[in-house]
């Protein structure tokens, strides 16, 4: 097997990219590097003047890994860097990057979680990663992980304000009608649920439940009822 190897300006990066694939599993018998994937191997600590955390989860999780190119990995560690869009590996104790536009799905074992790239959605060409909450014949409920930017807001003739850059986790729901291959995003929140052809039948149905919108069980039990109406 050739091996193309490209060098970077920046110093602690090295992407080893493969030019031929045999194998259509990647098992941990398998060296990452091998795949035509364009791994990025991680060296160096991370970006001091970015505050708060830039990753999906707090610790390594297991899961079954699809990629874009019909290759596989399973029980695989990984996390997601939400700031730069790279999947995360942890493999024979190193760490490696790739494009979240190169995955396709990934299973959590954990938690039982399929998250998946929107790029599967008719109509929706941008790779971003959704976890799936709710599918059926007519629609889908997914949801966005995604983070806040607050830039920095240093004046250095005053000497007032932040230097850094910070980083905010927050999410968002997105219903895609599978007939119409149409698509919206909403909001957790009261104000979200405005986005609905149907708002005030589910603002109702909400408050006999109690329903709060930043709980994913009650706003799945929400999106059925949506769907009845819808559907009827």
């Amino acid at each position: 097997m050739k091996l193309k190897i490209l060098k970077l300006a920046v110093p602690f990066l090295l992407i080893i990219i493969s030019t031929s694939l045999k194998s259509q599993v990647l098992t941990k018998g398998d060296d990452l590097l091998y795949s035509n994937l364009g791994f990025i191997e991680i060296i160096g600590a991370d970006d001091p003047t970015i505050k708060g955390d830039i990753r999906l989860f707090d610790d390594w999780k297991k899961c079954d890994l699809n990629f874009s190119i019909k290759r596989s990995m399973n029980d695989v560690l990984v996390n997601l860097d939400l700031y730069h869009s790279q999947l995360l590996l942890y493999y024979k104790k190193k760490k490696f990057s790739v494009g979240f536009n190169m995955v396709d799905s990934l299973h959590i074992e954990e938690t039982n979680q399929k998250l998946i790239n929107s790029s599967n959605l008719e109509g929706m060409a941008v790779d971003l990663p959704l976890f799936v909450h709710y599918d059926s014949h007519n629609l889908g409920f997914y949801e966005k992980p995604g983070l806040k930017i607050i830039k920095p807001s240093y004046n250095r003739e005053l000497d007032i304000g932040t230097r850094d850059t910070k980083i905010v986790s927050e999410f968002e729901y997105l219903i895609y009608d599978k007939k119409n291959q149409s698509h919206f995003f909403f909001k957790p929140n009261k104000n979200g649920i405005k986005s609905f052809e149907n708002y005030k039948a589910l603002r109702e149905h909400m408050k006999e439940n109690n329903y709060k919108p930043d709980n994913r069980e009650h706003m799945i039990a929400l999106i059925k009822f949506y769907e009845l109406e819808k559907y009827k």
